[in-house]
């Protein structure tokens, strides 16, 4: 049987901000490619990246039992912009092979108490496509959390995802706004509500097999008409396989255009 030890301190990265991780490489980060209000020439400007700074936790992984020796190595050895190990939000990644047994040492170096527990046996671009994963601000706020007097509509057309995010984790438990899950294939779901969001987050392109379906035109301006004034579409483009920001920004712009001329 095959025991590979993993040692884990619970660490605090200072003035993280997740648009300037890592200020050894400031030119690889600070870049905004949609170019929106305030970055028309494609950078986020230095006051941004202050305004967004925080003090992340992370499980920073060591290769000896006193916690002495960090492991630098990348969590995904094809990502040009990963921020070095020191700087980087998951702390570490841990893979493990077919019959390996894995134990895990964990040290808690914070000055809180905190929980560890295993989320999947697998992980990677089609388990979380953001950097970072639920940090929190200087005044308490988690970038996952939803507030009182919001209402947050998912939909999912997988009846175990459903199942899961209720049974195995604490989320919608614990959520203090107004949440409501609607089953089912969201582009037809959502044609059916009557609703109006401010903002409407969609991810489901992180895999190779992408849904189609929700990137047509007639998708765009589903999505549009149900937008209150003013609202926002976020779209998570992160996938490995395809580049899908000019195929979205085209669709999405001409939308736009055609369904309002004058602006």
């Amino acid at each position: 049987m095959a025991i590979r030890n993993i040692y884990l301190k619970i660490e605090e990265i200072v003035d993280y901000s997740p648009v300037e991780p890592s200020p050894h490489a400031a030119a690889n980060y600070r870049r905004d490619c949609m170019r929106n209000p305030g970055h028309e020439d494609g950078s986020i400007p230095l006051s941004e990246v202050n305004a967004r700074r925080l003090t992340a936790l992370i499980y920073r992984e060591y290769q000896d039992p006193g916690f002495l020796i960090p492991k630098p190595d990348k969590l995904i050895l094809t990502d040009v912009n990963e921020p070095i190990f020191a700087h980087r939000v998951p702390g570490t990644v841990i893979y493990a092979r077919p019959g390996e047994h894995l134990h895990i040492h964990v040290v808690n170096a914070d000055t809180m108490p905190h929980s560890f527990h295993v989320h999947g046996l697998r992980y990677g671009i089609d388990s979380d496509g953001s950097w970072p994963l639920g940090t929190q601000s200087s005044d308490g706020r988690r970038s996952d959390e939803i507030c009182p007097g919001q209402h947050w509509t998912y939909f999912e057309i997988d009846p175990a995802v459903i199942r899961i995010a209720r049974d195995k984790f604490s989320f919608l438990k614990m959520c203090r706004g107004d949440l409501e899950i609607v089953p089912g294939d969201a582009r037809l779901t959502l044609a059916q509500s009557h609703e109006r969001f401010g903002v409407l987050v969609i991810d489901a392109f992180s895999s190779d097999a992408i849904p189609v379906h929700l990137l047509t035109r007639e998708a765009m301006r589903l999505y549009c008409e149900h937008l209150q004034e003013n609202g926002l579409i976020a779209i998570n483009i992160s996938n490995r396989y395809l580049d899908l920001q000019p195929v979205i920004a085209a669709r999405l712009f001409g939308t736009i255009d055609s369904a309002y001329p004058d602006g």
